[in-house]
């Protein structure tokens, strides 16, 4: 606190000092009154520039040595003891603005303090609390973008899944046309029955000598469906897996099992196709066989309803063959088709051999038939036995398929032209 106070406004107190003798007391001046009573002092210390310049002039204080309270006791000090009354006027008046000054710094360091304490205090704290916001609003604002993007994976999802429930509700409220069903042999022996309205021509027509009659026609056209919907399946009858019941209750078992099994590697190969206008499609194959005839002990004869069913259970054989094989056995084997044609007038003199696989592709060549058609060909007649002059035979062809016999039915052959 400073030493320069302003004084109570109350009368002091009278009565005897501390030492017991009663004593006058002096009032202290104000503050500003002090600094007028100064100002009009013809004294050389007025203020703290005159202080400093006078205890620097007198050698109380050298240049670099602080003011601080120690210093001012020594002066006073020695002020008391040493020096005049003049003198001694100017150092307490030197002293007192000097103690002033430090006082003044010290309050004004104190109030610094206290508010740089104060202020910090606060600061800190809503420190604090904005980092726990900043905290919150980034957890907060990580958690809003996850569950944006699942929300987003959902509905894209569920798109897929609408998307595909339409494309199948409409195939399902309009189903495709069913394929028409290949003709039977009894629709056909019933069209051939029934008599057929006559026709009028208005002129003749030339038909070739070796063109087919109607009838001809139906017959040729009942084994091209016969052979394009079965399949021969052989199997070792000795095999301890093969079947062992070859009566009608038997058959009628093993081809109960052939169709639930075609029906289980069906529903695998069912899939999912875009159309042509991206449309989803719904692929399910149907191979099913309608007929199975045991032909001889290790032969069975299975009729399909279709060709490509036919075809499927080819393919199911070679590649699913371990299941195929529980229902024949181990032994299964699919058998190729061979047509035979009987061919007269071949010449038997000539350069043609039937054993000879280059007269075989001879005749491929010269009928325009597909290469490797004709498997094999055989003298009806053996040749040792034919008549010296003898210079024509009758030749059985093998083909192993039937579509090369019935071009080689409707035309001319060429054999060794």
């Amino acid at each position: 606190m400073s030493l320069l106070t302003r004084a109570s406004s109350q009368p002091p107190p009278s009565g005897p000092n501390p030492g017991g003798t009663p004593k006058h007391l002096h009032l202290t001046p104000t503050h500003s009154n002090l600094r007028t009573l100064l100002a009009q002092d013809t004294s050389l210390i007025r203020s703290l520039p005159n202080t400093c310049k006078w205890l620097e002039s007198n050698g109380w204080i050298l240049m670099a040595e602080p003011y601080n309270q120690v210093k001012i006791i020594s002066i006073l000090a020695t002020t008391a003891l040493y020096s005049k009354l003049a003198e001694m006027k100017n150092a307490v008046l030197a002293m007192a603005f000097l103690l002033e000054a430090d006082v003044m710094d010290q309050i004004s360091s104190s109030l610094a303090d206290a508010i740089m304490t104060k202020t910090m205090g606060r600061l800190s704290d809503l420190v604090k609390k904005l980092g726990t916001m900043a905290k919150f609003l980034t957890a907060n604002n990580a958690q809003r973008a996850e569950s944006t993007l699942t929300l987003k994976l959902t509905s894209e999802t569920l798109a897929g899944v609408s998307s595909l429930l339409d494309a199948m509700a409409s195939k399902f409220a309009n189903p495709p046309q069913q394929p028409i069903a290949p003709p039977t042999w009894a629709s056909i022996a019933k069209t051939s029955a029934s008599p057929q309205p006559a026709t009028v021509h208005s002129h003749q027509t030339s038909t070739p000598a070796y063109a087919l009659s109607t009838n001809n026609k139906i017959c040729v056209q009942q084994h091209v469906i016969c052979n394009v919907c079965t399949v021969l399946i052989k199997f070792n009858p000795m095999n301890d897996s093969a079947p062992t019941n070859p009566s009608l209750t038997g058959t009628s078992k093993l081809w109960n099992a052939l169709n639930k099994t075609l029906k289980t590697l069906d529903d695998k190969q069912t899939s999912l196709n875009q159309g042509k206008d991206r449309e989803i499609e719904v692929t399910m194959p149907k191979t099913h066989a309608i007929g199975l005839e045991i032909i001889n002990s290790s032969v069975y004869l299975a009729e399909f309803d279709t060709a490509d069913s036919a075809d499927r259970f080819r393919h199911y054989v070679t590649e699913h063959w371990e299941v195929i094989n529980d229902i024949f056995g181990n032994s299964l084997d699919i058998m190729d088709k061979t047509f035979n044609l009987i061919v007269r007038f071949v010449p038997c003199k000539g350069p043609f051999d039937p054993d000879n696989f280059n007269s075989l592709h001879t005749i491929e060549l010269e009928n325009s038939l597909p290469s490797m058609s004709i498997t094999s060909a055989l003298w009806l007649k053996n040749p040792d036995l034919r008549s010296p002059k003898q210079s024509v035979a009758s030749l059985k062809i093998t083909c192993n398929n039937p579509k090369t016999t019935n071009n080689m039915i409707h035309g001319q052959i060429f054999i060794c032209s």
